[in-house]
């Protein structure tokens, strides 16, 4: 990919998680008086470009998967504190956070090692050695991250009361541990195929 769509790439993926953060504000908790998710995006852009860094000085991919579960597991302990601060930490809020946390977590460590044992990402051959594209993927992975952890953002740094606990939570949490259940089988049936 040449430099402009690349450079192109990286702005339109700015954009579209500034603007869904702006477009999700209005009903958010705040951190220093700036709605939750704007600063909750500008999170997962600035540790993905900061990491990008030297990423690219080493030309390595090494730490790339490790960093998405890593703007993950921030976002989530960010909007959890946030809610924490406003005296809005209910039970459904931790589970939750710690449902996305667990998934982030195993997910990381488990593309960690798979990249590990095959030394490297045979996706990032060619992309490391180009600045602007190797920055686009880093500033893509950090829109992938907060796109797909808006609704648990949304949810947790909502401003409202909480109702009690019930039948649709424990549904929830149940067809999440399924979810979680059939990604681990599939990714050791992919190990072993």
């Amino acid at each position: 990919m040449k430099p402009v769509p690349a450079l192109f790439a990286s702005l339109a993926g700015t954009a579209l998680v500034m603007g869904l953060a702006w477009v999700i504000s209005p009903d958010a908790l705040t951190i220093g008086g700036v709605a939750a998710p704007l600063v909750l995006g500008a999170l997962a852009l600035v540790i993905q470009w900061v990491a990008f860094v030297p990423a690219f000085a080493l030309k390595s991919d090494a730490f790339f998967d490790l960093l998405g579960s890593l703007t993950f597991l921030s976002l989530v302990g960010l909007s959890l504190w946030i809610a924490h601060d406003h005296g809005q930490l209910t039970t459904r809020r931790l589970v939750s956070a710690a449902l996305v946390a667990v998934w982030a977590g195993r997910l990381g460590l488990y593309l960690f090692r798979r990249v590990r044992q095959v030394g490297h990402d045979v996706r990032f051959d060619e992309i490391k050695q180009n600045g602007p594209q190797f920055l686009m993927t880093w500033t893509l992975q950090g829109a992938w991250a907060f796109v797909t952890s808006l609704a648990v953002i949304v949810f947790l740094t909502a401003d409202g009361e909480a109702s009690p606990l019930g039948f649709w939570d424990v549904l929830g949490w149940g067809l999440w541990g399924l979810g979680f259940t059939i990604e681990v089988v599939a990714d050791r049936q992919k190990v072993a195929f």
